[in-house]
Order: C-alpha cells, then structure tokens, then sequence
C-alpha cells in the first residue's frame, strides 16, 4: 500500500525555516554537493524559475559578482538579491540571442553599479559598499520564434561568459503517463539546446526530467553535446515522483560556435 502524500515534510519545513520559497531547493542543492557544478562569479541561466528558490540558492553561491538570470511564465514569490534579473516569459519563445541580450544587460549594470560606488566612496574616504544594484523583475511579452533557431549557435551575436544552464520546468500533468513524459522531455530538450547554444566549454546543464521510455533517447542527446552526463533523483524528491535530473558537464565543441576565449565579457 502506497504511503499518503505528505505535502509539509521535513523538506518543505525546512525551506520554510530558511526562507526558502520552496523545497525544491534542496534538489538542485544536494546535486551541487554531488558534483560541485557552481562557484563564486559565475553567470547562470535558470529556466521554470518561479516560485524562485534556485534563483534563491544559486545567487547565494554565485555571490556579488556573479549573476543569475531567471525565466517562468509565472511569477517569483520572492525577491532572489540584487544579482538576479528575472523575465516573466515562455522561455520557448525567447532565443539564444535574446537570453545573451538579458545577461549583457545586467551585466553592464551590474558593472556600472559597482563603478559608481567605487567613485562615490572614493570621494569620500571609505570602502566601496558590496553590489546592491537592484534585482530587475520584468513582464516582457517575448517574441515567438521558430523552434530550430532557438537552438542555433550564431556567431555573430556579442558573447558573454555563462557557466551553467539549469531548468526545472515541467509541464502540466494530463495524468497521461506517456504524453506528460514526452511534454517534460521537450521542455528539457529545449533547455538544452539553449545550453549548447550558450555555455562554455567547462560549461554544465542540469534539467528536470520525467522517467519513462523515451528517456534513453534524450541521454543520447545530452552524451552528445557533454562530456560527462548523470542522471540523479535527489533525497528531496517525493516518494511515487517520476522526476530525476540529468546532469551534463563539459560540452563538447560545436562548429561555428565560439569558445570561452571568445567571449566578449
């Protein structure tokens, strides 16, 4: 007999004890722990963000001079710190170029921010404070784009270092076994191939997958495009869930699409 489903476990009453906005927070974070895919600095894609407690975790790692970027169609519950934007879009209709566009922009004012406190204190006699430019949530419509171009790697577009992608989208349940797990695995290809189109080569991926038996056919996508590819079900995922992650690292070279040291920024 199946155990009742308990919605207040000792996950959720965590998160709660820390002001997290969800317990799913402790997925990506036992992850991390795994695999140490994060660090100080880094620039971060965060795709089905909301209610907001990976962007939550990955600022705090990523710290002052990192920046996180975060996408869902709906809202944050939370304010994740001021070196977080987030879009309230369809991420299927939003680009590679698009997203670098987002993550440019904040980066700019992330770095003119930090500018103008360093001038500010100079003048007067003290240490520069820490970054406190504001968190910029934004309602933008988004522009519908073609399926084969979100996932194009163009070259000519200004190039910004990002460390990761990570996604936790899911789509809403039919309660049809097979078509939820093949809408989950879209959304995950989508994902990435908004990676593969973005992140550098020490670059990772992490994605919400459902199991089922279209799975192996998507590994064979992630081994394609990285180096090193698992599949974990975190300790927080509730018991009869179907959900586990697969995780990518390394990605292997695309042609015509510059490296790390072409970056812009």
């Amino acid at each position: 007999m199946a155990k009742p489903y308990v919605r207040k476990d000792r996950f959720f009453q965590e998160a709660k004890a820390k002001s997290f906005a969800a317990r799913s927070v402790f997925k990506l974070e036992e992850i991390d722990e795994r695999l140490r895919l994060f660090k100080r600095g880094d620039r971060i894609i965060d795709l089905g963000c909301a209610p907001g407690s990976w962007l939550q975790y990955l600022t705090r790692i990523a710290g002052p001079k990192g920046m996180v970027i975060g996408y869902d169609l709906a809202p944050l519950t939370v304010s994740p710190g001021p070196n977080a934007r987030f879009y309230q879009v369809d991420i299927l209709t939003r680009s590679p170029e698009q997203i670098m566009t987002d993550l440019g922009q904040a980066v700019a004012e992330q770095k003119r921010h930090r500018a103008d406190r360093k001038a500010q204190a100079t003048q007067e006699g003290r240490a520069p404070a820490s970054d406190q430019a504001p968190a910029v949530v934004e309602r933008t419509p988004g522009e519908q784009t073609d399926g084969a171009e979100a996932i194009e790697h163009p070259a000519s577009m200004q190039r910004y270092r990002i460390d990761a992608v990570v996604s936790d989208m899911a789509p809403k349940l039919s309660g049809v076994r097979d078509a939820d797990q093949a809408r989950s695995l879209g959304l995950a290809s989508h994902a990435l191939g908004i990676a593969r189109a973005l992140v550098g080569p020490r670059g990772c991926f992490v994605a919400k997958v459902f199991q089922g038996r279209d799975l192996d056919a998507f590994l064979l996508e992630v081994k394609g495009a990285f180096k090193q590819v698992k599949v974990i079900r975190p300790e927080a995922t509730r018991e009869g869930s179907r959900e586990s992650f697969v995780i990518g690292r390394e990605l292997k070279p695309i042609r015509g699409k510059p490296t790390d040291g072409d970056a812009s920024a």
